[in-house]
């Protein structure tokens, strides 16, 4: 399908012809987001996200270069950006696991002195 027939799908809001864009391009778009993300259902996501916003932009979407290379282009981008969410994630949930082990030995420490045990000992156990 050429870039001016797949404007014009998109410009008539053609479900159908849509359908054929989508089945065109669904599964490179999947293995290209697969080269970023390993969760299966995560790189469909990331598909599905794609051909949302083409559809809810359809009607003043420019495209300068390929349609093929735009929808490539906004998969990588997503993947990227999905990337730099996750590890923002795994360093909270680092960081609260730290804190968390840190009021845990803290409570242990406290615990300890009430029940008379010197704080050294607790901490060579805890070690």
């Amino acid at each position: 399908m050429n870039n001016l027939k797949i404007g014009n799908i998109l410009k008539k809001g053609d479900v159908e012809g849509f359908s054929r864009i989508f089945s065109e391009f669904h599964t490179p778009l999947y293995e290209c987001s697969r080269r970023y993300i390993s969760d299966p259902d995560d790189a469909e996501d990331i598909v599905q996200n794609v051909f949302i916003k083409v559809w809810e932009k359809r009607e003043t979407l420019v495209i300068h270069s390929s349609f093929k290379a735009y929808l490539h282009k906004m998969v990588t981008n997503l993947c990227l950006n999905t990337l730099k969410q996750q590890e923002v994630k795994n360093e909270y949930v680092q960081e609260l696991k730290i804190r968390l082990l840190e009021e845990d030995n803290r409570r242990i420490l406290e615990e300890a002195d009430i029940g008379g045990l010197m704080k050294t000992e607790t901490i060579n156990k805890l070690q």
